[in-house]
């Protein structure tokens, strides 16, 4: 199911056979969506929205509900939380 990645003989490069495993992975199930792309996302969010990256990220999930996307919907639930947490400025100071 997975490419055969063999190294070169006398290579000093080593071969990254979990990163050609995760490019076949996503390849195969093109609906997953990894944890550093939802934060990823949620970064982008509040850099362009600020105060309302939130409300807008709760809007997109709640369109996409809506419409029977909730793959898609589930994907910006999971940024909304990103998004509070990144936000949240009543936690503790570590």
């Amino acid at each position: 199911m997975f490419p055969k990645v063999q190294a070169k003989e006398g290579s000093a490069n080593p071969v990254f056979l979990v990163q050609a495993i995760r490019n076949t992975s996503s390849a195969i199930v093109p609906s997953v969506i990894r944890e550093i792309e939802i934060w990823r996302l949620a970064v982008l969010m509040i850099n362009r929205y600020a105060d309302e990256a939130e409300a807008n990220s709760f809007r997109r999930a709640e369109e996409l509900a809506a419409e029977g996307d909730h793959a898609r919907a589930a994907i910006w639930r999971r940024v909304t939380v990103a998004i509070e947490q990144l936000t949240d400025t009543t936690g503790p100071l570590n």
